[in-house]
């Protein structure tokens, strides 16, 4: 079915009309600030570089960290490199610090509680010198529809027993069923392995001391989805333009027509 001139004319009106109310949307996850909280009442934090934050372990840049496509990644655990908070400790170690679940808050967006127990080594940890911690990245436990997703895991190079994450046994989260991006994969990755013995600790076969690749630490995955976008004002403005150039053409050639 052909559409008149006029009607095209009408349509060409109301989309241009539209995209003068319409919000600006942009294809991008901007991260700005985020919060780990466990039950003990110790504070993880992340926020952009002019900001202060408590406990202040991630430095999320100077406007934050934005995933621009969907499936782009950022990955926060200890040692974020050149922040000289965490240069050497074992500063993300989340599964001493309480026995409830631990929560995240992602700029100002909705708490997410953790309901893997993952973060906390579902709250038994023994303290031992052997007992591995590391898990795979879990399936997704909250975030925003529509715009991000967010997995929770375990990094555990430190620990002497062999790496507990089930499927590729390599210590780090990047395996299992649920798969996912670590250190050389993630788009963004906030972390570094510790340089730090603990005092009277042995050497794991897992990692160097001297080559800084020793993990102890919880481990969160943002990752973009950043489906169903509305058009923003400039794609409107386009289509209504569009629109009324076929109006306006249609007009003449029915006139020649005539």
């Amino acid at each position: 079915m052909r559409l008149k001139s006029s009607a095209l004319v009408v349509l060409a009106v109301l989309v241009m009309a539209g995209a003068l109310v319409a919000p600006s949307t942009s294809e991008a996850v901007n991260i700005t600030n985020v919060v780990v909280t466990t039950t003990d009442g110790s504070t993880f934090s992340g926020c952009v570089t002019a900001a202060v934050c408590t406990n202040k372990i991630w430095d999320l840049g100077a406007t934050g960290i934005n995933l621009s496509s969907p499936g782009q990644t950022l990955v926060l655990t200890q040692n974020q490199a050149g922040l000289a908070s965490g240069i050497a400790a074992y500063n993300f170690d989340t599964s001493d610090h309480g026995r409830g679940p631990a929560t995240i808050t992602i700029n100002a967006n909705p708490t997410i509680v953790d309901p893997t127990g993952i973060l906390n080594f579902g709250g038994v940890d023994d303290d031992s010198q052997t007992t591995n911690e590391a898990r795979n990245w879990s399936t997704s436990i909250g975030g925003v529809a529509a715009s991000y997703q967010v997995q929770v895991g375990y990094a555990d190079s430190l620990h002497l027993n062999a790496c507990a994450d089930a499927g590729d046994t390599n210590c780090y989260p990047n395996g299992g069923p649920n798969g996912g991006p670590w250190q050389g994969t993630a788009t963004f990755f906030l972390g570094n392995g510790s340089g730090l013995p603990i005092a009277g600790y042995p050497q794991s076969t897992h990692c160097s001391f001297a080559a800084a690749t020793c993990f102890d630490a919880g481990a969160i995955l943002i990752t973009a989805l950043l489906a169903g976008k509305v058009p923003g004002p400039a794609t409107l403005l386009l289509l209504g333009s569009g629109l009324l150039g076929l109006a306006l053409y249609r007009g003449r050639f029915v006139k020649k027509s005539a």
